[in-house]
């Protein structure tokens, strides 16, 4: 028996009568809307073959009779396998054995001829919804390779804290050789001014080979003040770095202790 508060869509078997007929071609789920079933009745009776009933008792003959020949026309429906369970385009829920293509992109579930759900298809995402859920799969991927990098990386929070200590030192290492290169280059620049200072002062002009070793030693120079400077932003990172680390390891591993 199909499940009360869908309609149902099947085709019509001969001798049925002219509503069935009706009701397969709308496909409309008039046969159930609050969940107890409303039959469609014939609009025409024969004078002929019950011209002594009561026209109340004709209704409820005739209502009987389209009900019965509706359930003989669905009844194979529930043997046929696989049917479709969406919603019509008002609102209703549907089962029948084809979707309307202005349905399928708005999801459907196939089920068996038990009820039972065998596949559910989801809706067609729209460009915005589309745009959102890759955004949420990017950054469930983020947070699925930092949580497996801390696993490999990390066995306790004090590896995480002698990490950042290791890291700290690295950068350290670097701007202080940095800091050693600006020096030399400092003494070039300054032995190259005094060069130029003693050329003017014996009146003589300063070649433009001079300068130019000048302006190439100030370029370098500041070019490494800029690293050192990168190099300090090196640092605020790592500890950002090591401090969501932190988290996410306590995070994973409280986790792991109430399971």
């Amino acid at each position: 028996m199909l499940s009360p508060g869908f309609a149902h869509t099947a085709t019509p078997i001969v001798g049925a009568s002219s509503d069935c007929a009706q009701m397969r071609t709308t496909g409309r789920e008039d046969l159930y809307k609050t969940g107890t079933m409303t039959q469609v009745a014939t609009k025409r009776t024969n004078p002929a073959i019950v011209p002594a009933i009561a026209p109340a008792l004709v209704k409820v003959l005739v209502k009987a009779t389209a009900a019965t020949l509706c359930l003989a026309v669905l009844s194979p429906l529930a043997n046929a396998g696989h049917l479709y369970r969406y919603k019509n385009s008002d609102g209703f829920w549907v089962i029948s054995s084809s979707i309307p293509t202005d349905r399928v992109t708005r999801g459907y579930r196939i089920i068996d001829e038990a009820g039972r759900v065998v596949e559910e298809i989801a809706p067609q995402r729209s460009p915005e919804e589309a745009r959102i859920y890759l955004a949420e799969l990017e950054e469930q991927r983020k947070r699925d390779d930092a949580i497996r990098r801390i696993n490999l990386l990390y066995g306790s929070e004090a590896d995480i804290d002698h990490a950042l200590k290791k890291a700290l030192r690295s950068i350290d290492t670097s701007i202080a050789n940095t800091q050693a290169n600006i020096i030399h280059l400092r003494g070039q620049r300054q032995s190259l001014e005094d060069r130029a200072a003693r050329i003017e002062r014996a009146g003589n002009k300063i070649t433009p080979k001079l300068v130019q070793n000048i302006e190439t030693l100030d370029a370098q120079i500041d070019t490494l003040e800029a690293e050192i400077a990168s190099r300090q932003d090196e640092k605020d990172t790592e500890r950002q770095r090591h401090a969501s680390d932190r988290d996410l390891f306590r995070e994973v591993h409280e986790i792991s202790a109430s399971l």
